[in-house]
């Protein structure tokens, strides 16, 4: 017989839990869900949870994406 784990579900965080979670304040947290960067479920009319999935889909675009030459040091002598 084999024994089979069932999946752990999803689990559902609030936007202070996400907050918290990735160090930022709860309005960039709403910021990035009003701009479509990160997908929140609506379950009424004041209850917002973000699912940990999305999270991490959220957090792993960050890592991903080739940050090289965001920042540029250009040689400037003042004289």
């Amino acid at each position: 017989m084999s024994t089979q784990l069932n999946p752990i579900p999803d689990e559902k965080l609030s936007v202070v839990q996400v907050a918290a979670e990735i160090r930022c304040h709860p309005n960039t947290v709403w910021n990035h869900i009003k701009n479509g960067h990160l997908i929140a479920v609506r379950f009424g009319p004041r209850l917002v949870r973000v699912r940990r999935s999305d999270l991490e889909r959220f957090l792993s675009s960050y890592h991903s994406e080739d940050i090289s030459g965001w920042f540029e040091m250009q040689d400037r002598t003042v004289s």
